[in-house]
């Protein structure tokens, strides 16, 4: 499996990317997925929109939905990675983790944004202080156990 700029198998790529649902669109393009660590056009059966369901409108993007081709495919990627993952050093593990949590730190506001317009939750303090914080903290407390 080839490596990328974090220091671990592609598999461990990551980008941030919206996920939330309801109208089901066919003919717009999608945004891509990530299989076996790239990122790669869907062989999708179908797209949807997410709403804002604070406002009740249509949120830019539209997703595939995978066929189970594209799912099966997906699994074998994971298994694959999850092989790969028990062979990677606890501290590469680890080092990934952390590097994580400071790109997610790094766009927070952007990140504040996208779940607020998907979720409708508060900015503040709900998603800024409260939920961003938590996953960065467990990020780092998943990079200490790793260690």
């Amino acid at each position: 499996m080839k490596e990328n700029t974090t220091g671990l198998p592609t598999a461990f790529s990551w980008r941030p990317a919206a996920s939330c649902s309801i109208e089901v669109q066919m003919s717009q393009p999608t945004e891509p997925v990530l299989i076996a660590g790239l990122w790669r056009e869907s062989r999708s059966a179908g797209s949807f929109q997410a709403d804002n369901p604070s406002l009740g409108e249509v949120l830019p993007g539209v997703y595939p939905v995978s066929s189970r081709e594209e799912v099966l495919e997906s699994l074998a990627a994971g298994a694959e990675a999850a092989e790969a993952l028990r062979t990677t050093p606890g501290e590469q593990i680890a080092d990934f983790l952390e590097r994580f949590a400071v790109a997610i730190e790094e766009c927070a506001d952007e990140l504040v944004e996208l779940a607020h317009a998907e979720s409708g939750l508060p900015r503040a303090p709900r998603l800024k202080a409260v939920e961003l914080p938590r996953t960065t903290g467990q990020l780092r407390q998943a990079a200490r156990a790793a260690r």
